[in-house]
């Protein structure tokens, strides 16, 4: 096989696929290893919902007059899915500056394949965790008016929602500044945790916050969530939802791969 046929094994798309689930399994299986992300991606999530629905459940619903284990629910998975990718983020940083990065390069696969690789395995994270969660939700009084349909979309958007925000922190960590810069990030996803729909509606917030509130990349994703367990409007918010994670990946995806070759060739 000459050089020019070997180039072009290795940029084909079935070694793009190939490499990335392959990767993809090596980060699952280190991370099922890891206590410390089982908790993060899975106990502390329904800890965190139990939390919000023992002490604040009964206020929420009686202010905005619709239970609120709808908003919380979804809520507290798309929080699990951006801190979630920080912490991928920080990975990230980690193994370039330990040179596996480097060592991974210099194997014949798919260029691309370590980007594809931690996305795929950051939606199976979110996936399992956003199962486990509703699960728990279930139990304190989620119920599905769309039936098997409405909790399969419902499990699915935050695995859609982190797609776009696990490329904006791949694109952010894969740069010399990458720490830094994750660390003002997740303030801005603390200030998000608590300005958005889930906690009530928009209308409840004062004038002048409500369209950063309904405008802000959660609140649509929660919307939809929310329409899909208890027959709400779908269409429009899960529209915003798609148009948020594409924008994010039109916009930071060449530089996600970009950062990362440059972080892995060094």
């Amino acid at each position: 096989m000459t050089t020019t046929e070997s180039v072009q094994i290795e940029t084909s798309a079935k070694v793009l696929v190939r490499s990335s689930a392959i990767q993809a399994q090596r980060l699952l299986m280190r991370w099922s290893r890891e206590p410390l992300i089982l908790i993060q991606s899975i106990i502390f999530p329904a800890f965190l919902l139990l939390v919000f629905d023992l002490v604040l459940g009964r206020t929420l619903t009686a202010s905005a007059g619709q239970d609120s284990i709808y908003g919380q629910t979804a809520l507290v998975a798309l929080c699990g899915a951006m801190f979630g990718a920080l912490s991928t983020g920080l990975a990230l940083i980690e193994e370039r500056d330990s040179g596996i990065l480097s060592r991974f390069w210099a194997l014949p696969v798919h260029r691309a394949s370590g980007i594809g690789a931690r996305l795929i395995a950051e939606v199976c994270r979110v996936f399992a965790g956003t199962v486990v969660l509703t699960l728990v939700g279930m139990a304190l009084g989620l119920r599905f008016e769309h039936g098997a349909l409405g909790f399969v979309g419902f499990i699915l958007v935050p695995a859609l929602f982190t797609i776009g925000f696990a490329v904006l922190v791949l694109a952010i960590a894969a740069r010399g500044t990458g720490r830094a810069v994750l660390d003002s990030i997740s303030i801005v996803c603390l200030l998000l945790l608590f300005f958005n729909s889930g906690f009530a509606p928009t209308n409840h917030y004062p004038g002048w916050l409500q369209p950063v509130v309904s405008a802000q990349p959660m609140s649509p994703a929660i919307s939809t969530m929310r329409g899909l367990a208890d027959g709400g409007a779908i269409a429009a918010p899960m529209l915003q939802t798609l148009a948020w994670t594409f924008a994010l990946v039109g916009v930071f995806g060449w530089f996600a791969v970009r950062g990362y070759r440059r972080a892995a060739a060094e």
